[in-house]
């Protein structure tokens, strides 16, 4: 029974990552686009991911561990 609830927690925080990951793909596109055409209203559009990100951090359980996995040598702020 513990591995069950061990295993499910493990699999949820995997998908969590695995979306966040993706917005992070998408991120640093939208990024690059408002890089290249000095284009400042995709800043909400950055921000918005950037939440959606932060929502998967803190429902995986471990916040900062998530947020550090996924940022790691990514982010300029």
């Amino acid at each position: 029974m513990i591995g069950t609830i061990l295993l499910s927690c493990q699999s949820e925080y995997a998908e969590r990552m695995e979306n966040a990951i993706a917005l992070k793909i998408k991120y640093l596109e939208v990024k690059d686009i408002m890089t290249k055409s000095n284009n400042i209203n995709l800043m909400k559009t950055l921000e918005d991911i950037e939440n959606e990100i932060n929502f998967h951090a803190k429902i995986s359980g471990n916040e900062e561990l998530f947020l550090k996995e996924i940022w790691k040598n990514q982010k300029e702020d």
